[in-house]
């Protein structure tokens, strides 16, 4: 009986592999949530979304990932309030209503992989992370000669936050 060699992959085709599962397993930690609208059927479901309630009252939920800080959620929540407000014609608006909270939630691990010009989503677990929502019920208030004392300027707020959160 004859031995056969031991077939061992070459070291142009290893090195290359490891790398990639190298990078991937460095890009697991995801960035802090930007300011952007959330589109779980496309994109994400992080960011922000919003939706009318009544006559000016609008509903509006910040989610942010595992590396997002609880204060940039709820920053996020308040310069969407901000920018509707003005996209309303208004310039005040007032919070009815607030709540954060952060839960556990349960997502895939998924590894990039690039060999030959072809990409791949390739799952390979899953992880529980922290995420944290933050909800505005708001009133955009019609214009006025002066505002209540818990009215918020649109304008300041975006001022305040935009080169932040964007």
């Amino acid at each position: 009986m004859r031995c056969q060699p031991l077939c061992l992959p070459s070291l142009s085709f290893t090195v290359p592999v490891l790398a990639v599962l190298l990078a991937a397993c460095t890009s697991l930690t995801p960035q802090a949530t930007g300011y952007v609208k959330a589109d779980p059927l496309w994109t994400s479901r992080y960011g922000y979304s919003d939706k009318p309630i009544g006559d000016d009252e609008f509903s509006i939920v910040a989610t942010g990932n595992s590396s997002t800080r609880k204060e940039r959620v709820a920053e996020i929540a308040l310069l969407r309030a901000a920018h509707l407000t003005q996209e309303q014609g208004r310039s005040h608006f007032v919070v009815l209503k607030d709540k954060t909270q952060t839960l556990g939630a349960e997502a895939p691990i998924l590894l990039n992989l690039s060999l030959s010009g072809a990409t791949a989503l390739v799952p390979i677990g899953t992880q529980t992370s922290q995420e944290t929502t933050a909800i505005l019920l708001i009133r955009v208030l019609p214009r006025a000669a002066g505002y209540p004392p818990n009215a918020i300027d649109a304008g300041e707020t975006i001022a305040d936050f935009a080169r932040r959160l964007e």
